[in-house]
């Protein structure tokens, strides 16, 4: 009886393979991504802030995004309930509803803590509040594995320029470098943070900085969103490259498999 059942999981999972490689490989059905969080999530639709799309995704491009805009949502407030904006609600509705477990979900969530409340105050209390922030990130993405769902978590661009003119839509505090400055430890803290807890990092960062710690000019579209038109084909190519190299990878043949 074991010796049988032992053959029947063998072919089972042989089985997986071939319809993982059909599947994915032959007729390259994408593997879909959630992407979750604040405006910066608009990007991934492949349309920019300012609704003005971007070139075609690749016919045969390897995954497909689904956009989750939840409103101006802070990294700090990931794990609270009854904030203003109502994040950790509308996620957790978001997840009941229309997200099973098991899926892929990308995380976008950082740029609006960085941009209006990291450098209110000294120099010390910005790094205590880049810690708590992403404290409560971490706890939240955890929480979200534990819950089988698997994480990516996406590191904020860089901040808007000086130059913008100052917009009630998009406050900030402090100096574009400072904040670009903030962006950068920011992310390398979270980095290190996913590494270190088996999450998967991505970023555009470096994409949008240059060496003096100024934002590159013509990649904002509106002051504070990537512009689609510069990034898109870019940024799906890195998505790409850095999915291919990760875990997550595996677990899309395991799941294909019938392993766990």
């Amino acid at each position: 009886m074991a010796v049988a059942q032992s053959k029947l999981k063998r072919v089972s999972a042989a089985c997986g393979r071939i319809h993982f490689f059909w599947r994915h490989i032959i007729r390259r059905k994408p593997i879909k991504i959630d992407v979750i969080g604040d405006s910066h999530t608009l990007f991934w639709s492949g349309t920019d802030h300012n609704a003005h799309a971007g070139p075609p995704r690749p016919k045969k491009f390897a995954y497909r995004f689904n956009t989750h805009w939840v409103g101006p949502g802070l990294a700090y407030n990931l794990t609270r309930y009854g904030t203003t904006n109502g994040t950790r609600e509308k996620i957790d509705e978001l997840l009941l509803a229309r997200i099973p477990k098991n899926a892929f979900l990308m995380l976008v969530f950082g740029e609006i803590d960085i941009r209006v409340h990291m450098l209110k105050g000294n120099r010390e209390g910005t790094r205590q509040r880049i810690d708590k922030a992403l404290y409560n990130y971490l706890a939240f993405c955890l929480e979200l594995r534990d819950r089988g769902y698997h994480v990516i978590c996406h590191g904020p661009i860089a901040s808007q320029k000086d130059n913008q003119p100052m917009n009630v839509e998009f406050p900030r505090h402090g100096t574009e470098r400072r904040r670009n400055a903030v962006t950068r430890l920011f992310n390398k803290k979270m980095e290190t943070m996913c590494r270190d807890n088996g999450l998967l990092f991505f970023t555009l960062f470096d994409l949008t900085i240059e060496k003096n710690m100024a934002t590159k000019a013509g990649v904002i579209c509106d002051g504070c969103h990537l512009c689609t038109k510069k990034l898109y084909l870019i940024a799906l190519q890195r998505f790409a490259a850095t999915f291919s190299r990760s875990r997550m990878l595996r677990v899309v043949w395991n799941r294909k498999s019938g392993r766990h």
